[in-house]
Parts: C-alpha cells; sequence; structure tokens
C-alpha cells in the first residue's frame, strides 16, 4: 500500500503556482481531500476568484509535481507547468 502524498494536505490552504510562457498566475484555496467515484482519489482545492469560484482537481494517481512549504499566505505551495494542467 503506498503512502498519500496529497493525504496531507486535506484542510490546508494551498496556492498552486500556475506558469505558461514565462508568465505566473497564482490561486489559492482550501484543499479537501477524498475519494471521486470516478477520478480515485483526490484533492479539490476551492478556489474563490472575483471572476468566479471553481474547484481545481489533483488526481492522487496521476499527481507527480512538486509540494514545497507554503509562506505567510498559504500552508504549502504547488506549482504546475502548462504542460502538466488539464482541463475537462
Amino acid at each position: 500500500m503506498s503512502v498519500s502524498r496529497l493525504a496531507p494536505l486535506d484542510q490546508r490552504m494551498i496556492a498552486v503556482e500556475l506558469s505558461q510562457n514565462g508568465q505566473k498566475k497564482t490561486l489559492r484555496g482550501t484543499a479537501k481531500y477524498g475519494r471521486d467515484p470516478d477520478l480515485g482519489s483526490v484533492l479539490k482545492i476551492n478556489v474563490r476568484e472575483s471572476w468566479g469560484d471553481f474547484d481545481f482537481v489533483l488526481r492522487e494517481e496521476e499527481f507527480d509535481g512538486e509540494i514545497a512549504v507554503g509562506d505567510a499566505d498559504c500552508d504549502y505551495r504547488i506549482t504546475l507547468t502548462a504542460g502538466t494542467v488539464v482541463a475537462s
């Protein structure tokens, strides 16, 4: 049985840093770790922006990114590049 890398992020403030063509955008939200019947184990980061609220979903099975300790604004930081983000 493997150890979950995402489970410790449950109920924590997460900064997701997106990088595309040298441009960076940081989204922050509260994470909830759980099981989705279609996706398996997931970490859903609920992001609330002025233009709308949404869940940023990371699948445990496919996530291989880096999880770093956060700063004053968040508990953890995850950095993703455009090549690792899939919209559905």
